[in-house]
């Protein structure tokens, strides 16, 4: 069956199977002999992922990611983006394999363009990415682990480019800039394709070559229009 997972800005996250609720998850407290802390989200959810295997994974405007169990509690991304002036909003999540047996990783991503790579057995993370001063860098848009050249890297798009991760190492590869600065992204068919869009305008890159395949300005001529305003953008 397939899986869907939604957040907002009441801070609870609610996984959905083939259009039925299943669960609903929230932030709770937690003590023990240093004090109480609170898990899960206690500012608005603003990125998601869910898996085939319905494991959940969620981020906040404030930097914090969580890792739900099945049972509603969750262990958290540590440590949490650095927050400032928006930049520490999770952007963007994705999860899959690690290059070690049974390691299943967590890429998070934030639009003051940092990239986590977590390990979701201790929640720990292994690399901090900084890709804001990448030419191809910038905020983070868009993750996914779907290559179809194979395993070992994941594809990163930010508002300037689109980057690749290769797991085994946590090197970063720029591969192609857009052609303008996009203010959302999203990886599609399997990781071939990056729709970028802006205010007024949408591309579609090969995801492997960054070959830039369409370029449309929207507003009449091929001009941007001034009350136009892309919010999403997809290909079928």
């Amino acid at each position: 069956g397939e899986w869907r997972v939604t957040g907002s800005a009441d801070c609870t996250v609610v996984l959905w199977h083939e259009g039925r609720c299943v669960r609903a998850f929230s932030s709770y407290e937690w003590s023990e002999w240093i004090g109480t802390i609170n898990l899960g989200h206690i500012a608005a959810v603003s990125a998601v992922c869910v898996d085939g295997e319905g494991c959940v994974c969620s981020g906040d405007i404030h930097g914090s990611v969580a890792m739900w169990r099945p049972d509603g509690s969750c262990r958290m991304m540590s440590p949490a983006f650095p927050g400032g002036l928006g930049g520490g909003r999770v952007s963007a999540l994705a999860t899959g394999d690690g290059m070690e047996e049974d390691q299943q990783l967590l890429l998070a991503g934030s639009a003051g363009g940092t990239l986590n790579v977590v390990d979701m057995r201790t929640s720990g993370t292994l690399r901090s990415i900084e890709v804001r001063h990448l030419a191809a860098g910038g905020g983070v848009l868009d993750i996914s682990f779907a290559q179809p050249d194979g395993e070992g890297c994941a594809l990163v798009v930010c508002s300037h480019g689109i980057l690749r991760v290769w797991l085994k190492a946590f090197e970063v590869e720029e591969v192609a800039l857009l052609p303008w600065p996009a203010t959302g992204a999203r990886i599609v068919n399997g990781g071939r394709f990056v729709v970028a869009w802006h205010d007024g305008g949408v591309a579609v890159l090969d995801a492997r070559t960054g070959y830039l395949r369409e370029n449309i300005g929207l507003g009449g001529q091929g001009q941007v229009g001034p009350d136009v305003r892309v919010v999403s953008a997809t290909i079928l």
